[in-house]
């Protein structure tokens, strides 16, 4: 399989698992349970592509955990609103990093999560090209 085809493979597996994820649900279902799972399966999928575009994808899945919560203190702990945060923690090779993103849940149980403490917005493909990072900023929606 070609470079290119292996790019494009992990591009439409990446879709399709978002697409499968945006059933009905409302606002009401974000909780920081399934925000904590949801965050992870899109920053895992989103990370698999990054390393695919880069070349450098590992054998095997990501090893990705997230903790999601509210902030300020009158937030409460479920719904929609701009005040969702989370940090991912990747494990690999030995090693755990952490990313912060700050998460806009919407009414419709669909979110896009950007991180401040991310480095670079673009990102070099295997052949050299300057691409979009698709983990400085993501868009995921919980499973209804």
């Amino acid at each position: 399989m070609t470079r290119r085809r292996r790019h494009l493979t992990a591009l439409a597996l990446c879709t399709m698992t978002v697409a499968a994820g945006s059933g009905c649900t409302s606002a009401t279902d974000f909780t920081s349970a399934k925000m904590d799972h949801d965050i992870a399966r899109t920053y895992a999928n989103y990370l698999r592509l990054q390393q695919t575009t880069e070349g450098q994808a590992p054998p095997g899945a990501p090893m990705v955990s997230a903790r999601c919560g509210r902030g300020g203190r009158l937030a409460g702990s479920t719904g929609a609103g701009k005040d969702w945060r989370c940090v991912i923690s990747n494990q690999a090779n030995g090693r755990t990093t952490q990313t912060r993103y700050d998460v806009v849940a919407r009414p419709t149980a669909c979110y896009t999560a950007t991180s401040p403490d991310f480095g670079a917005q673009f990102i070099r493909t295997d052949t050299g090209a300057k691409t979009a990072n698709p983990l400085y900023q993501f868009d995921g929606c919980l499973p209804g």
